[in-house]
């Protein structure tokens, strides 16, 4: 039983230096300012998700993103595990933007099935607008 004791004080401590111990050391890429406004038509979106993805030859171990606020704006941060600071590193990158949008629908799916074709087709396009003015 001693012996057993001793294990797993053993396995304890050596769980313990491990949980304990630094990783790699990480070396944060130098980042650069950049905001972006997000707009329809001039006017600001509030709560659009931008993100930022770096080419084929980017570094891929980092979000660099950010969410709009009330006048559109998104301060760009880089992100990775505990990291977060302001900026992007240095890079192309295709510029993502997402912005959920609420439709809804005056009809169930019931009524629109009993619709006739064209009816669906109208309705339909009614949809696609609202979609669009969103």
């Amino acid at each position: 039983m001693k012996h057993m004791e001793r294990a797993l004080a053993v396995l304890f401590a050596a769980l313990v230096v491990v949980g304990c111990g630094r990783s790699a050391k990480f070396d944060a890429p130098k980042l650069y300012p950049i905001e972006i406004t997000v707009a329809n038509a001039g006017t600001p979106i509030e709560g659009a998700t931008v993100s930022l993805i770096p080419d084929e030859s980017g570094n891929k171990s980092f979000s660099v993103g950010a969410t709009t606020d009330a006048a559109g704006l998104a301060k760009i941060r880089t992100t990775r595990a505990s990291f977060m600071k302001d900026g992007a590193p240095a890079g192309s990158y295709k510029v993502v933007v997402v912005k959920p949008v609420e439709i809804k629908y005056d009809k169930t799916p019931d009524e629109i099935d009993e619709m006739a074709p064209d009816e669906k087709v109208k309705y339909q396009r009614e949809i696609d607008a609202k979609i669009r003015a969103a």
